[in-house]
């Protein structure tokens, strides 16, 4: 008769759901007399065994061995994009078979979003709002006491962690139990790979424009599930050069703008309604367009120019100055405002567009792949001590402020980094 895994609690004559080793499911009566140590129950995540009566809690290369056999049964139509996009889709989708405990964090924009809203059409996780890049510490431990220390949970990161700054978390994530899966377009440090299973197109020198929310719409599609006009969202989120409609900008601008207002733990329910809701959407995306309008009229007269090395021109201006503090748009969003607009007006300008709060810097290339401000990044935060932490794309990119009243003093260095930068590195010739 084998061993069976108890997908629910259950007493005694009670009927559940239980996953045969195969990997098939049943609804079953398993039990009526068996040997568990308060004689009343069987938890979720036990193995029982037919013969003897006897149930357990699996050691955690049982339960390895067991969701592995689960996951190369799934029957899959294998995406060609990138190979872990197989393993993605087959662990997620079994663990929702087994009802294992899973969370998924995603980031609090248009891209993550999406993302989100697509994980949940093969899995129906919790999820969460991340309105930081980093998995952090605080975050794991919550997530370990969420998972009540259930065997073999599994934590999901969409469109962030792929950084050194989110190791120390998968550290707590492993100590716990959990499996950790990382989907993502960021640059990455290669030690994630070691701590989590990483989807990310930048292993295969793909470019970051296969965006987080375009990455899940492919591992949903080896489920036959095809929701291409989400996919199209994610992309105008993140601006890709994949290609994206009107009407998936409008909507991602929507989100966007939700995501800035949206209170803490309270969003994923809303956005799906924006998605449905014809109404809401589009008195959002007015709102954000109104919003980003005046922003733009602002920056435009406040914003500064530079001359750089290589042939660049530095435009950069004091994001707090433009609007109400806490208000949309931020200083990233306005960062590519204006690099949208001289895009417009100059499309073969070298320019680089700073903005500088008291807490954060943000930059963005005007001219595509003119210069790689990921690596900028990492060459900046070795050379100015007052740098936290920084990440992002080729053409876009932000970094923290260690100490606010330091703020002119740190833009001064880090514009000077920057003309040493550009004076030390082959820049590409387009």
């Amino acid at each position: 008769m084998g061993v069976w895994y108890v997908k629910k609690l259950i007493g005694r004559g009670e009927k559940t759901n239980v996953v045969l080793s195969n990997g098939r499911e049943e609804r079953v009566e398993p039990v009526k007399a068996f040997s568990v140590r308060d004689g009343h129950y069987i938890y979720e995540g036990f193995f029982v065994d037919m013969e003897s009566r006897e149930a357990w809690r699996p050691s955690e290369e049982e339960l390895k061995n067991f969701f592995a056999s689960v996951e190369n049964g799934l029957s899959i139509q294998e995406s060609e994009l990138m190979p872990e996009l197989s393993s993605a889709g087959r662990k997620l989708k079994a663990a929702a078979l087994l009802n294992r405990p899973c969370i998924a964090r995603f980031h609090n924009d248009a891209d993550g979003i999406i993302a989100a809203i697509l994980l949940s059409k093969i899995n129906p996780c919790h999820k969460v709002p991340q309105n930081v890049v980093t998995y952090g510490k605080r975050d794991a431990l919550a997530d370990l006491s969420n998972f009540h220390f259930f065997p073999k949970p599994l934590a999901v990161a969409l469109d962030f962690g792929s950084s050194e700054e989110s190791l120390d978390a998968y550290d707590i994530l492993s100590s716990g139990g959990a499996e950790v899966l990382v989907i993502d377009h960021h640059p990455y440090d290669k030690r994630v790979e070691e701590k989590a299973l990483l989807v990310n197109p930048l292993k295969h020198e793909l470019p970051s424009d296969y965006t987080t929310g375009y990455i899940m719409s492919e591992i949903i599609k080896q489920f036959s599930i095809d929701i291409d006009a989400l996919a199209e969202v994610s992309l105008a989120g993140d601006k890709s050069e994949l290609g994206y409609s009107e009407d998936a900008a409008k909507t991602a601008l929507a989100l966007d703008y939700a995501a800035y207002y949206t209170p803490y733990g309270l969003a994923y329910s809303l956005y799906t309604e924006i998605l449905h809701d014809k109404e809401i959407r589009n008195t959002l995306y007015e709102k954000a367009k109104e919003a980003l309008d005046l922003a733009l009229k602002r920056i435009l007269q406040i914003s500064k120019t530079k001359t750089l090395p290589a042939g660049f021109t530095l435009y950069f201006f004091d994001a707090e100055d433009v609007g109400e503090k806490y208000e949309f748009p931020g200083s990233g969003k306005m960062a590519t405002l204006l690099a949208e607009h001289i895009r417009e007006k100059k499309p073969e300008e070298k320019a680089i567009v700073l903005s500088v709060t008291s807490k954060m810097l943000s930059f963005r290339l005007v001219k595509r792949d003119t210069l790689d401000l990921s690596k900028f990044v990492d060459y900046l935060v070795e050379k100015v001590s007052f740098i936290v932490s920084g990440g992002g794309h080729a053409n876009a990119a932000s970094f923290k402020i260690r100490d606010a009243s330091f703020k002119d003093e740190v833009v001064a260095a880090v514009v000077a980094a920057l003309e040493d930068f550009l004076k030390e590195s082959p820049q590409p010739t387009s």
